[in-house]
């Protein structure tokens, strides 16, 4: 029992560590302007401005992303993903099983695309990445490699293809 208890708290130590190096790297990051959240003028776009135009992402959970919002990143702007990603690790690490898809649109976003991926890679997705992942300071940089080591240490074997590890492997490691 006590050594359960131990291990418990040691765990919750350790993301809450994950989670406060995240919200220390991004919080100097400038909310984008209503029309820099989003990247087209089509419905969904739309959608997605509205939902997060003038919020902060330190308010956005999982009520926000889930089940409406989640892969409101594939329409962001640099700007606005480079805000907003926070908020989509934070919500995957507190509430794990609840963030469904939004989470997998987090990871699949900072997996950087290679040819081996066959009809998913495009030269398109491969600017994209380097864009978004351009606007990242160092210390943020740090705070995604440190998510995506504690996801893919507490849930890595739920990702089959394209977890986690996928994305250390193929950038997030040598920062």
């Amino acid at each position: 029992m006590f050594l359960n208890w131990l291990t418990m708290k040691r765990d919750s130590e350790r993301k809450e560590q994950v989670i406060s190096q995240i919200r220390l790297a991004f919080a100097d990051v400038t909310r984008p302007e209503a029309d820099n959240i989003v990247i087209g003028h089509d419905p969904e776009s739309v959608e997605v401005r509205i939902a997060f135009e003038g919020k902060d992402w330190h308010d956005i959970g999982v009520g926000v992303l889930v089940p409406q919002r989640m892969d409101s990143l594939c329409f962001m702007t640099p700007e606005a993903y480079h805000y907003y990603l926070p908020a989509y690790m934070i919500t995957g690490i507190e509430v794990y099983y609840d963030s469904d898809l939004a989470l997998d649109s987090a990871v699949d976003s900072l997996t950087k695309p290679e040819p081996q991926d066959g009809s998913y890679y495009r030269k398109e997705s491969l600017d994209t990445f380097r864009r978004r992942i351009g606007l990242l300071s160092n210390e943020q940089k740090k705070a995604v490699r440190v998510f995506l080591e504690y996801l893919d240490s507490e849930h890595g074997d739920d990702y089959p293809i394209w977890g986690p590890r996928t994305a250390l492997e193929r950038y997030w490691r040598s920062v």
